[in-house]
């Protein structure tokens, strides 16, 4: 839950990094609003495969459990 709100928050970062883009270019806040917008994405992106990879080699998960997150890992 958690990680979904952050990617709101990033898309909501990210559209108002682009109307700063193309109302105001000489204002340096659409570069800090694009690289905070960056850095949630990776956020969000690693929170979610440490997630996948730490249920994989989890003893107490099952095998069925386990080849399902197997493919979620090549999808993340």
């Amino acid at each position: 839950m958690a990680s979904s709100g952050l990617q709101i928050l990033e898309i909501i970062l990210t559209l108002l990094g682009w109307v700063n883009v193309i109302t105001s270019c000489t204002q340096p806040l659409w570069k800090i609003i694009f690289v905070i917008s960056a850095v949630l994405t990776l956020i969000t992106g690693c929170w979610t495969a440490h997630t996948i990879i730490w249920n994989f080699y989890n003893a107490l998960v099952s095998e069925a459990q386990k080849r399902e997150l197997e493919a979620s890992i090549y999808l993340d």
